[in-house]
């Protein structure tokens, strides 16, 4: 019998022992023990497969940084015909709303455009809102990160806009969205001929009173594009009442709501409004003076707008001269000049506005 042992490793298991084994075929003699075969964790292989994997790696990176030095070779080269101009003409690219894309996408588009084209003669122009960006970048490295030194990394020269004109902002977003041709056809109704310039002051106003962005106010006006296709050009818009509608339907949805509800009042609005910091220019204006007027009149609960009316015309019987007593003649004045409105009602332009959202902001 060969009594030889055998050769094990360390991370190997014994041999199992048998008392009674099988003899051999063809044998007479009886082992006192049987070789198992070796049961080892595999630990050669795993360093293979890890060594493999490593080397695949090295593989793929060494080939993509060899096809990137390719691709900035190839560019350079486009870039540089279009140069041989004289002038020499840079390749300008604009980025847009890089603020508005998911976090993520717009951290590795920065650090693609910084890596793969900064080349000669190439100029990326970012149209940013800066705040958001930084705000972008602690959402994907953290709140700790100094986001304004990290996006220096990549912008090498800022410039911030100037705030437009907000009125002839207004003005410029009818124009472009082609309400100019609508309001046009008003002009020959004498009840309507004012609508252009109602809906322009009104909205102005009241979008810088909630502080309306530029992008927040372009989309108010996408909506209004809707509610005009359903307002032909003999029937009322009801401007002033629809600016409201169309600015809280964005901005305080809350208290949009409320209003169409009926579980807000239009006066409890209206001192909520004035109570904004920036209302000072609204509160004395004649768009405050109509627009609660209108809301009065148009209340959703009737019997509290006729009893708020009652309220004014006794208010307005004294002989004072106190602030309260003057708005009350101020609103039962404006309500005479709109005395042929009687059926008009809230629910009616904000009916309108719903469409508007429900057909969504890319009509």
């Amino acid at each position: 019998m060969n009594t030889t042992p055998p050769s094990w490793t360390a991370a190997c298991k014994r041999p199992t022992r048998s008392a009674k084994s099988s003899p051999p075929s063809g044998t007479g003699c009886t082992p006192r023990y049987s070789r198992a075969a070796p049961k080892c964790p595999r630990p050669c292989f795993l360093l293979k497969t890890t060594s493999e994997a490593a080397s695949d790696l090295i593989d793929a990176f060494q080939k993509e940084k060899a096809s990137l030095e390719q691709f900035r070779t190839e560019l350079e080269k486009a870039v540089a015909k279009l140069s041989e101009n004289d002038p020499p003409r840079p390749l300008i690219f604009f980025i847009d709303e890089l603020d508005r894309c998911r976090p993520s996408y717009a951290i590795e588009l920065l650090e693609r455009v910084k890596h793969l084209f900064d080349v000669p003669n190439m100029v990326f122009v970012l149209s940013i809102d800066k705040k958001q960006l930084e705000a972008i970048t602690a959402a994907v490295y953290g709140e700790r990160i100094d986001a304004p030194e990290y996006l220096r990394r990549f912008i090498d020269l800022d410039y911030a806009l100037p705030a437009p004109h907000t009125k002839n902002y207004t003005r410029e977003l009818i124009k472009r969205f082609e309400f100019k041709e609508f309001f046009d056809a008003r002009k020959q109704y004498p009840e309507l001929a004012y609508d252009y310039n109602s809906f322009v002051e009104a909205f102005t106003l009241l979008a810088g009173l909630f502080g309306l962005s530029l992008r927040a106010r372009e989309r108010c006006l996408t909506r209004l594009a809707v509610v005009v296709t359903q307002t032909p050009p003999n029937n009322y818009l009801d401007p002033i009442v629809l600016s409201l509608l169309l600015v809280l339907r964005i901005n305080r949805p809350d208290l949009y709501t409320g209003l169409i509800s009926g579980s807000l009042a239009p006066r409890e609005l209206m001192n909520d409004l004035r109570k904004i910091p920036a209302a000072s220019e609204f509160s004395v204006s004649r768009i405050s003076t109509v627009l609660e007027t209108y809301l009065i009149v148009g209340d959703v609960d009737r019997e509290r707008g006729e009893q708020v009316l009652k309220d004014l015309q006794e208010l307005a019987k004294e002989q004072s001269d106190t602030n309260q007593v003057i708005r009350a003649k101020e609103i039962l004045n404006m309500k005479s000049n709109i005395s042929g409105r009687w059926n008009f009602s809230i629910k009616t332009v904000a009916n309108k506005v719903e469409i508007a959202v429900k057909l969504g902001d890319d009509y």
